[in-house]
């Protein structure tokens, strides 16, 4: 669990489907009770307060500035739609809102060193 000043992040790698599938009924009636977002990612579930996102935070703290901005989960996906005039780089196969696009960690690397 980590704190975000806005939501709390619940990482799954270690937990069994049981667990998982615990804490999301858990999650989801913490979320019906207080009115906070319960946001699923890649291997996290998220209670935000409503309103509060990566995306709106990285525009903020961008100020105008450009950006690199590279992700792999939904969660990079506010990112990429609160900040299409930066370099967005989506790693993976899924849909994205991303102006481009590598297949893997591996080959964002390649970029990197290219850029």
């Amino acid at each position: 669990m980590f704190n975000k000043n806005g939501g709390i992040v619940f990482s799954l790698w270690e937990l069994e489907d049981s667990q998982v599938d615990r804490l999301n009924r858990e999650l989801g009636e913490i979320s019906a009770e207080t009115s906070m977002t319960l946001y699923m990612g890649k291997k996290i579930m998220e209670l935000r307060i409503p309103g509060i996102n990566k995306g709106d935070t990285i525009k903020s703290l961008r100020n105008g500035r450009p950006a690199l901005i590279a992700g792999d989960d939904l969660t990079d996906e506010d990112a990429f739609i609160a900040n299409q005039d930066t370099l967005s780089v989506k790693i993976g196969e899924e849909e994205t809102h991303a102006r481009f696009r590598v297949k893997d960690y591996m080959e964002f690397r390649s970029l990197l060193r290219c850029l």
